[in-house]
């Protein structure tokens, strides 16, 4: 299943990473982005996902780059101009 012609899941590898680490990397740089949205839980229970990010598909692709060559720390992502800034 796909949205909008994009491919169900995307891959990437990423190799001697502490995975932990990198959730919560990711989960910093994305944050202006997470949404914030509550759903119900097949119980009927109230959820708020924190793993839920409305970040273009280019943008990822940089961050994954910027992982890989180790400069990911330095950036923020920018919701209103969809893109990688600069920290600071």
């Amino acid at each position: 299943m796909s949205v909008r012609g994009l491919p169900a899941g995307i891959l990437y590898d990423l190799y001697n990473i502490n995975s932990k680490k990198l959730e919560t990397l990711l989960h910093h740089v994305f944050q202006p982005a997470q949404l914030a949205v509550e759903v119900k839980d097949r119980f009927g229970n109230a959820v708020v996902p924190r793993e839920w990010f409305l970040v273009p598909l280019p943008v990822i692709d940089q961050a994954v780059a910027r992982i890989q060559d180790g400069t990911i720390t330095g950036y923020i992502y920018d919701p209103q101009g969809s893109c990688l800034k600069p920290l600071g």
